[in-house]
């Protein structure tokens, strides 16, 4: 046991709790601080109220994938669904399931379409296999694996409205990022699902592993939403300090060892002292709080930004809409990158005979999204979905209201990495300050599995397990802290 060490945790969003959890379970005293009032980050559910009935929302949709589940049973006990729907995609008037299925581009589009898209990937493939190009940008590294038909029609929309930018000013790390979701080419994607329907071994394999190959993915849920898990993490942490509404202004530095942190909170200045410093803060953020100021690492940190979410949640006056757990758009027309139905999740997650939905719409500052009114928001949403067919009218909205959250995903301009890994490598000099977490590593793919890992390499270290210098070669994800 570790009682007479001391970590001071900056923000309280899923990589904060659970890193919290772990060292508490270790016997550290733990000082957690939060700027919000509840802690979660993206991973919390909330609650709301019409006509005395209750419904349950995400920020945006969170489900728990193989790699955890007994340690999500041991939290939730019974708590805990399996998922078996799938995801689905819409584009140009079809919706498909995504991972896709590839019967579905013979039975759902045209076939003389599909052979079309299958020979332009030969086609683009063999050219640029030939020619030996490098990937330049985000366009390039997609067109070489999926074809140009392809990119333009599946990814090419999602993309833009994910990061505001166009696919040739984005890095290649976007797509080398998110293989596990979008698969590595459109070959080996097909030749995995072959040899899945001739292997059931393998096919198990796929769908534990989140292959977009595999049929089904396997993952979970607890009843109440993905803020359940915070809040039984957060259940274990009552012996502990957890600052809420608290903000931090200024972390105390001399040379690579940070002395203390001095907070607001309460009305009053706190200073606040620890063995270990574990940052979860969005990275450029960090280094605007250090005392001294180094005027080249803030200038460095101005060159990142952030993409921000308007999450827009309707009451519904009907018992269910979506036949998967939640649909990406692929038009462009869409304000909204994904729709997802809480209730396609859990049935708790809203009353009977009533459901919800929740459109995740992206923007930056000061573009049309971030001036445009919640009624300005909500009509064009409606439209969009009843365009779908979704809904019928826009009188099938009972109620709405807006969740905002700022710095939900890093941008990945082309040519970032220069800036992230600079400051990356100055905490990595450090004796006692990390930095974990999808905005504490300005990584843009991070799902709970991978959120969970991070969590675990930084308590390895700190238990003096894991070396820095050895941790980004046994992770399967990269480099989980810095």
């Amino acid at each position: 046991m570790n009682k007479n060490k001391s970590v001071v945790i900056l923000g309280g969003g899923f990589a904060g709790i659970r890193i919290a959890y772990l060292l508490n379970k270790l016997g550290y005293k733990i000082s957690l601080i939060e700027k919000s009032q509840n802690l979660g980050g993206m991973v919390q559910t909330v609650k709301y109220e019409y006509k005395g009935e209750q419904f349950l929302f995400d920020f945006g949709p969170h489900i728990f994938f193989e790699d955890y589940v007994n340690e999500y049973h041991d939290l939730l006990g019974d708590d805990l669904i399996t998922l078996s729907d799938r995801f689905s995609m819409y584009t140009e008037k079809v919706i498909l399931s995504y991972p896709l299925r590839l019967v579905e581009l013979f039975t759902k589009m045209s076939p003389l379409v599909t052979f079309s898209y299958l020979l332009d990937y030969f086609y683009n493939w063999a050219k640029i296999s030939i020619k030996g190009e490098t990937d330049l940008n985000l366009e390039t590294f997609m067109t070489k694996r999926f074809g140009k038909k392809i990119f333009n029609f599946f990814y090419f929309p999602y993309i833009e409205k994910c990061c505001g930018l166009l696919p040739d000013q984005i890095s290649i790390l976007w797509g080398k990022e998110r293989e596990n979701v979008s698969g590595k080419s459109l070959m080996k994607n097909i030749l995995n699902k072959i040899v899945a329907q001739l292997n059931k071994k393998i096919k198990e394999r796929l769908a534990k592993t989140n292959d977009p190959s595999a049929k089904m993915i396997s993952s979970w849920y607890p009843h109440y939403g993905a803020g359940q898990l915070c809040n039984a993490m957060t259940a274990t942490l009552n012996n502990q300090n957890i600052y809420l509404n608290t903000k931090i202004s200024q972390i105390n530095v001399e040379g690579h060892t940070v002395q203390n942190v001095i907070v607001d909170t309460e009305g009053s200045q706190k200073i606040i002292s620890g063995d270990y410093y574990i940052s979860t803060l969005p990275l450029p953020t960090l280094f605007t709080y250090f005392n001294p100021l180094v005027a080249d690492q803030v200038e460095v940190a101005q060159k990142l930004h952030y993409r921000h979410i308007q999450l827009v949640n309707l009451i519904i006056n009907k018992e269910r809409i979506l036949d998967s757990l939640e649909m990406f758009s692929m038009n462009r027309e869409h304000l909204f990158k994904r729709v997802y139905e809480p209730k396609a999740m859990s049935v708790l997650m809203a009353p009977k005979g009533k459901t919800s939905l929740s459109l995740e719409v992206c923007h930056n500052e000061n573009d049309f999204i971030s001036r445009m009114t919640k009624e300005e928001m909500v009509k064009k949403c409606a439209e969009d979905l009843i365009g779908l067919n979704l809904l019928e009218t826009v009188d099938d909205i009972l109620d709405s209201f807006i969740i905002e959250i700022p710095n939900a995903y890093p941008i990945y301009t082309k040519g970032f990495e220069v800036s992230r890994n600079l400051l990356l490598d100055e905490i990595f000099k450090f004796d006692n300050l990390l930095t974990s977490g999808r905005q504490g590593l300005f990584r843009y793919h991070a799902m709970t599995n991978e959120i969970m890992e991070m969590a675990d390499n930084v308590v390895h270290f700190i238990e003096g397990n894991l070396d820095k210098n050895l941790e980004r070669s046994i992770s399967k994800w990269g480099q989980t802290f810095y």
